[in-house]
């Protein structure tokens, strides 16, 4: 007979495995290394390490980019990679892991920003 101790661990580690696709992803991000915000940086990066994707928390966090104009935003983070009417995509560099690389994309609509997104690949 499995004592209650051994059937209660055996119970924890089935539930952690079974539960890991959807609390990895926010564990992942509480890890994170965090830098602050810098115009000058994110736009000398262009994407290439992961200094974007270290800064992006901290730009949600102290630029409300939604309900901004399109020029505050290119004033704020410079050129996008990709343009297009619609809005821009600014690479972040590669998270790691199965998420691979990731991107801030603005979408566009009467010269001002109506949504920020992050997304990975």
């Amino acid at each position: 007979m499995v004592s209650d101790r051994t059937f209660l661990s055996l119970w924890t580690g089935v539930l952690l495995f079974v539960t890991l696709p959807f609390w990895a992803p926010f564990a992942l991000a509480l890890a994170e290394e965090r830098t602050p915000f810098d115009t000058t940086e994110w736009i000398l990066d262009e994407g290439k390490s992961d200094v974007r994707l270290a800064m992006v928390g901290d730009l949600f966090d102290r630029h409300p980019l939604v309900g901004m104009s399109a020029e505050e935003a290119w004033s704020l983070l410079g050129p996008p990679e990709q343009s297009r009417t619609s809005g821009w995509t600014y690479p972040l560099g590669h998270r790691g892991g199965i998420d691979g690389f990731g991107a801030l994309t603005l979408r566009l609509a009467d010269d001002t920003v109506v949504d920020a997104t992050v997304w990975f690949d």
